[in-house]
């Protein structure tokens, strides 16, 4: 069964694999616009009493679902996934009910960075800034104690409600970042370091904490380069020019031949010199460092 068989076989069964409960919902297919990638989201609508109790629509994802097909489970099963997982996925009440409080809100945004051109599409709707080779966007964290983190992307209209500038928004998740995901290192025989947060989620944002990266310089000893593993986490290791070429062969061909374009983040490799405050491309660094007599 091709992708597009699959896709409609979906949706014509799936609300005959709903649980109990969820009569009277509707299904359609749009395309949802994501971190690097444009996919097929599946939408299931609750009727109004539903929504009006629990929250909006369920999208589920048919990529991921024609994966776990092409390895061999079966239509069925994953049609029984999907009803099951309606039962979990709307957010619990606790945090729904944050999103009638814009105050609040304001208090627990975080920051993501993702590859600039690449999300091109993507950053029109969302207010952000320019990093290097990537964009800053913003994220509402809201954490419940059973079922963990719940994130919503911040929109221009969002932004509106919140009566925030993109500026406010950035000086927020400055201060709240460290506090809710504090960042942290892990040294592998003092040869690189990867450096992320708590909750392994956005760590990548730590290329924008120059005291996060001065930690890592210290626990490596030196300037470092960094390597964009995803924008979950970076990688870093002390900068010797003798290895740039075969780490930038390396980030290219994890970048352009990866298999989950979610986790890319960039092409490049950074350069950091401890205490400078400022990350470069290396490229750029390497033409600096040429004025200077070299890399330290």
């Amino acid at each position: 069964m091709n992708y597009e068989r699959f896709k409609r076989a979906v949706m014509e069964q799936i609300l005959d694999h709903l649980p109990d409960g969820r009569e009277g919902w509707t299904v359609k297919m749009e395309q949802v616009r994501k971190v690097n990638r444009l996919l097929d989201g599946m939408v299931l609508i609750p009727p109004k009493e539903w929504e009006a109790r629990h929250g909006v629509g369920i999208t589920f994802y048919m990529e991921d679902y024609y994966t776990l097909f092409r390895k061999g489970m079966p239509l069925e099963q994953i049609l029984e996934q999907i009803g099951q997982m309606t039962l979990n996925c709307a957010p619990p009440d606790t945090l729904k009910e944050a999103f009638f409080h814009p105050e609040r809100m304001k208090h627990q945004i975080v920051m993501e960075l993702i590859h600039r051109e690449r999300n091109q599409t993507l950053l029109e709707d969302l207010p952000h800034r320019d990093f290097l080779d990537l964009a800053v966007i913003y994220r509402i964290l809201m954490k419940d104690e059973e079922r963990g983190y719940f994130c919503t992307t911040i929109s221009y209209n969002m932004m509106k409600l919140l009566e925030m500038t993109e500026e406010a928004l950035y000086q927020a998740a400055c201060l709240y970042m460290p506090s809710e995901l504090p960042f942290g290192v892990r040294n592998f025989d003092g040869k690189f370091i990867i450096l992320s947060n708590s909750s392994q989620m956005f760590g990548a944002s730590a290329l924008l904490f120059p005291d996060v990266l001065d930690m890592a310089c210290e626990a490596l000893g030196g300037d470092v380069y960094i390597l964009p593993a995803s924008g979950d986490k970076i990688c870093l290791e002390i900068a010797n020019p003798q290895r740039l070429e075969e780490l930038q062969k390396m980030v290219w061909d994890f970048y352009h031949m990866g298999n989950d374009p979610e986790d890319m983040l960039s092409d490049q490799i950074y350069f950091y010199r401890m205490h400078s405050g400022q990350v470069q491309i290396t490229e750029q660094a390497a033409r600096v460092a040429e004025g200077e007599g070299g890399v330290s």
